[in-house]
């Protein structure tokens, strides 16, 4: 005969493999969620990539059809009055010094970057650029090739030692800047954290020693800096 202990046991024993089916069905559908979020995620990255091809392709067939219709009217003034000659001339002028010219989607390009990042960089090297139209005289674009280079090379060759880095410090007279900021300062851009350092007093020895670079890099840095301050 089942007793009351023997129920309860039963009653007891029915609770916990509901317990475990119901956490294990909760687990499950928490793991499925995630699972969505996540694609979701993806997706919406490929869709931000993709939308980003499109913009910088339709930028080049509108540039394409601006400079066809550039050249269409060239041609047609060839057949306008001799009277107009002088505007032709000029004209023709202007046309090749704008060829002298970049945009700043088509540098982004050359350089395998997105108008977005190549928008952000110009602003962090001091050139005022609101959108990926405006245009780079040839001067400005060869320095910023010049400088983008530099950094590419000069991120290769990191080599940092913060124990170095601190015994210089408190040898240094111009103790201006600790460890903790010269390691948030050797994270930015190089360009920007030579340019920072050698604003705050420190010659190209000693940038070079901070940094961790060759004294020759940081040379040609400087004299990019004087290049741009002189166009």
């Amino acid at each position: 005969m089942i007793t009351i202990t023997n129920v309860l046991m039963l009653i007891s024993v029915l609770l916990l493999v509901i317990t475990i089916l119901s956490i294990y069905i909760h687990k499950q559908y928490l793991e499925n969620f995630k699972n969505e979020v996540q694609d979701i995620v993806n997706e919406g990255k490929d869709i931000q990539e993709n939308l980003e091809k499109i913009l910088d392709q339709s930028l080049d067939v509108s540039q394409t059809i601006l400079d066809r219709v550039e050249m269409s009217n060239l041609a047609s003034d060839k057949n306008t009055q001799p009277l107009q000659s002088n505007e032709k001339g000029q004209k023709i002028n202007s046309n090749k010094s704008n060829s002298n010219k970049i945009r700043v989607y088509q540098l982004a390009k050359e350089l395998n970057m997105t108008s977005k990042e190549m928008v952000n960089r110009l602003n962090q090297l001091g050139l005022k650029i609101n959108n990926h139209m405006n245009i780079l005289e040839e001067e400005k674009a060869n320095w910023v090739r010049d400088i983008l280079k530099i950094n590419e090379e000069m991120n290769k060759n990191t080599n940092s030692n913060k124990s170095n880095i601190s015994l210089f410090l408190k040898r240094n007279d111009k103790n201006i800047i600790d460890v903790n900021h010269l390691d948030e300062l050797k994270a930015v851009d190089p360009y920007i954290a030579v340019k920072t350092l050698n604003e705050k007093g420190y010659d190209i020895k000693e940038i070079a020693q901070l940094l961790g670079r060759g004294q020759g890099e940081v040379s040609l840095i400087l004299n990019l800096n004087k290049t741009k301050k002189a166009l």
